[in-house]
């Protein structure tokens, strides 16, 4: 993307109409995706940034098979639909991410409660243990006659 003429439109987040594609080819000849698309018949573009809590996620390219179909009248419509779509395409990442930190929870959680399960273990047969008086009533002598 660096160097490209995409740059700007990211960078500006303006949108760029060319309403003359093969004269924007003769101005541009190293332009390899203008070349194509002006084989393909396209004659003129309009490219709205698509642009997501700050961020740029992408573009939307409308093109047409006529010269100057697309006039700063279409660019409020067009950029409306770009800013639903960039939403559209955020809020699908972000889902994806909430996923992928769920299955991560998840496999976090199962390893702690595998890790606890032990020492719980051990912890609850001292405890019953000790409920069922099994150890006996200690008293200070025979505390001291176990020692002594």
């Amino acid at each position: 993307m660096a160097g490209s003429s995409l740059e700007r439109v990211l960078a500006t987040g303006e949108p760029r109409i060319l309403d003359d594609l093969e004269a924007y080819l003769a101005a541009h000849p190293r332009s390899e995706s203008t070349r194509l698309i002006v084989a393909e018949g396209v004659r003129s573009s309009l490219t709205c940034p698509l642009v997501a809590n700050g961020k740029p996620v992408g573009f939307l390219f409308f093109s047409s098979r006529e010269r100057g179909t697309y006039r700063r009248a279409h660019v409020e419509l067009f950029m409306e639909i770009a800013g639903q779509l960039a939403l559209i395409v955020e809020k699908s990442r972000l889902y994806e991410l909430l996923l992928e930190l769920d299955q991560v929870k998840n496999r976090f959680l199962g390893m702690a409660a595998h890790d606890l399960r032990n020492p719980i273990g051990v912890v609850r047969s001292y405890a019953e243990l000790l409920q069922e008086d099994f150890l006996g009533t200690l008293t200070t002598s025979s505390a001291i006659s176990c020692s002594g």
